[in-house]
This record gives structure tokens, C-alpha cells and sequence, in this order.
């Protein structure tokens, strides 16, 4: 069995790794702010539509020189290249949107080794609780 002393003397150890936990913890939810705060930036980017609304005016200009049929043939062929340009955007997007989780994950594993010492904590207050009502 414990001694009184030892149980204060640890309660105090993992008070400060709880604190110094908190400040990771905190540090990274910081950093995690920051990449969410760079990665909307790609949702406001519109560098890929204005190209392509671009080259759409480009065909019509060319549309107007072709015959109807050609013309209508350019139009479902680069409206199939748009597609797949919008989906590529999309795809971006998203991986830019996961640059995030290496982030979460790591403030996830902080948490958990925190709430690891505070659950350590209120073992040990128990038994120091249980310690002092029996003397």
C-alpha cells in the first residue's frame, strides 16, 4: 500500500503532465485552425473556371467559322474536357481539404494521453480519499 506522501507526490507529477498535455493540445488545435484557415483558400480559387469559360468564348469565336455540325461537335467535345476539369478541381479540393488530418490525428492522440493522466489522477485522489478516511 501507498503512502500518503507518495500519493501527494505523484498527484503532483501528473498535474503537470495534464498541464503540460493541455498546452499541446491546445498548441495543436492552433495549427489545426491554421491548415483549415490555408486549405478554404483552394474553395475561393476560381483560376480553373475562368480558364475554361475562357476557351468555351474561344470555341464559340471558332463555332462561328465552322459548319453547324462541326461547330456542335467542338462544343460536346470541350464540354466533355470541362467535365472532367471539374471533377479534377473537385478531387483537389478535397485532398487539399484532407491536408488537415495528420493534424487531427496527432491533437487526437494528445487528448487521449491527457485524459489518460487525468483518469491516473482520479484513481489516485480515490485512493488517497480512501487512504485518509481510514486513518
Amino acid at each position: 500500500m501507498r503512502m500518503i506522501g507518495d500519493i501527494i507526490a505523484e498527484k503532483a507529477y501528473l498535474k503537470t503532465q495534464i498541464n503540460k498535455w493541455e498546452e499541446i493540445v491546445d498548441n495543436i488545435d492552433s495549427a489545426v485552425r491554421k491548415v483549415n484557415e490555408e486549405t478554404k483558400v483552394i474553395k475561393y480559387n476560381d483560376v480553373p473556371s475562368n480558364i475554361y469559360i475562357t476557351v468555351e468564348g474561344i470555341a464559340d469565336d471558332l463555332g462561328l467559322k465552322l459548319s453547324a455540325e462541326k461547330s456542335q461537335e467542338l462544343k460536346k467535345e470541350l464540354e466533355w474536357k470541362i467535365n472532367e476539369v471539374r471533377e479534377a478541381v473537385s478531387t483537389l479540393e478535397s485532398a487539399m481539404y484532407n491536408l488537415v488530418e495528420p493534424f487531427e490525428d496527432m491533437k487526437s492522440d494528445a487528448e487521449n494521453k491527457k485524459d489518460d493522466f487525468e483518469y491516473e489522477l482520479d484513481d489516485l485522489e480515490w485512493e488517497e480519499e480512501k487512504l485518509q478516511n481510514a486513518s
